[in-house]
């Protein structure tokens, strides 16, 4: 099956293929009903790539487009991240303000939002090892901190919301900002 809307070109300043594939996989693999994205962009067409008819994706940014995509299972909102105004959401992608503060109140509306067993990903949390100086990071011990409010933000959920688990896909061994995939712990049934 050829994924459209992974074919694109590589561009640094776009979420790299590799993380749209995880993305794509992860829509594939749990079939959410409710999706949310916090950032207008490459991953909107990758979400929608992935999921299923019956399902929806709502895209809050503040950029100016009208109907940016014909789809029915579409909506944008052009309002700021923490305008966040949903309930039974299964799904939640960040990666808008890259603002630790603006993340932190999102992130306590999203809480209340998700359905029992919703899946958060946030974009931008790895480092690289390239000189390649976008966003607001840093070089710390050879590695540069493409946005270090995304680390920041991540930490503090692990910290003030214990519950969630929390797993990194990131490498040094090529350009890629990164992905975090945060999920409440349910213990299985067995």
């Amino acid at each position: 099956m050829e994924i459209k809307s992974l074919s694109f070109p590589e561009d640094k300043k776009a979420i790299p293929r590799v993380d749209r594939l995880l993305l794509y996989a992860i829509i594939k693999s749990t079939l959410p009903h409710k999706c949310v994205e916090l950032g207008f962009g490459v991953s909107t067409r990758t979400i929608l790539e992935a999921l299923p008819e019956d399902s929806i994706l709502i895209s809050y940014d503040l950029v100016d487009m009208e109907n940016p995509i014909n789809d029915k299972r579409f909506i944008f909102k052009k309002k700021d991240q923490i305008e966040y105004e949903e309930d039974n959401v299964d799904f939640v992608f960040i990666d808008a303000s890259h603002d630790f503060e603006k993340n932190i109140q999102t992130f306590v509306k999203i809480d209340k939002s998700l359905n029992s067993g919703g899946i958060i990903v946030v974009h931008d949390t790895g480092t690289v090892k390239e000189d390649i100086k976008i966003g607001d990071g840093y070089f710390l011990d050879g590695e540069y901190i493409h946005r270090p409010g995304e680390r920041k933000f991540v930490n503090w959920i692990k910290e003030n919301y214990p519950d969630y688990q929390i797993i990194h896909f990131h490498s040094l061994k090529e350009y890629r900002p990164g992905i975090t995939i945060i999920q409440k712990y349910q213990r299985l049934k067995i």
